[in-house]
C-alpha cells in the first residue's frame, strides 16, 4: 500500500498522502509522501500522523454510529428528528409545508429528509472549511439548520445533503451524552480514533 501512494506522488498524480496500516487494530505501518499544500511557498510535507479533512467521508462514520445506537435500542430509525431535537418540530418546506411531523431518522440517513446542500449563511458564508467554521459548535450549527427550510417533504424526493449528516450527528451526542467524536471512536481503532476526536 506505501509503494501505490508513493508511486502516485512520484507521478505527480496527487500532491501528498498520509497513509495508515492497521492489522487487528494495531497500527502496524505509517507514512507520509508529498506536500500538504503545495501552493504554499514553502509546502508542508506530508508526515504519516498528518490530519486531513475527510469532508463527506464522515457520513458513513455518522451512519455507522447511529446505527449502532439503533442497534443497542437507543435510537429508533423511524424516530421523529422533532423527539431528539425539538427545533425540528416547526421546519417547513420553501412552499410553506409543515413537515416536522413527518422527519425521522432514517430520512436523515437516506438523502431524502429534504435537508439542502447548504448551510445557514451566518454560519458557513463560504463552502470551504475556515477556522471560523470549525469553531462552531454542532449544537449551534445544527440549531442554524432547523431554521432552514425543507426542498421538499421528507420521502417525497432524493436530494444528496451535507446538512442531514449533522443533525444525526447531533442526535448521537444527545443519545450518548457525549462529544460526536467521542461517540464515534467507539467504533474504530484507537489510532483512527484519535484523529476523529482531535479533527
Amino acid at each position: 500500500a506505501l509503494q501505490v501512494v508513493e508511486r502516485a506522488v512520484a507521478q505527480q498524480r496527487i500532491p501528498g498522502a498520509s497513509i495508515a496500516v492497521m492489522r487487528r487494530g494495531e497500527l502496524v505501518a505509517s507514512a507520509g509522501f508529498g506536500t500538504r499544500d503545495p501552493g504554499a511557498s514553502d509546502p508542508p510535507p506530508f508526515e504519516g500522523d498528518s490530519i486531513c479533512y475527510i469532508a463527506s467521508l464522515t457520513k458513513p462514520f455518522t451512519a455507522a454510529a447511529g446505527m449502532l445506537l439503533v442497534e443497542r435500542g437507543d435510537l429508533g430509525l423511524d424516530d421523529l428528528v422533532s423527539d431528539h431535537l425539538p427545533d425540528f418540530a416547526d421546519v417547513q418546506t420553501e412552499d410553506g409545508r409543515a413537515a416536522g411531523h413527518l422527519l425521522t431518522v432514517r430520512d436523515l440517513m437516506c438523502h431524502r429528509s429534504g435537508l439542502g446542500r447548504a448551510f445557514p449563511a451566518d454560519l458557513r458564508p463560504s463552502p470551504f472549511f475556515t477556522q471560523a467554521w470549525f469553531s462552531e459548535s454542532l449544537e449551534s450549527v445544527v440549531a442554524g439548520i432547523s431554521k432552514l427550510p425543507l426542498a421538499f417533504l421528507p420521502r417525497e424526493d432524493v436530494a444528496y445533503s451535507n446538512t442531514a449528516w449533522y443533525v444525526l450527528a447531533r442526535i448521537v451526542e444527545l443519545r450518548t451524552g457525549d462529544h460526536f467524536g467521542t461517540a464515534v471512536a467507539m467504533l474504530w481503532p484507537k489510532a483512527f480514533a484519535k484523529a476523529l476526536i482531535d479533527a
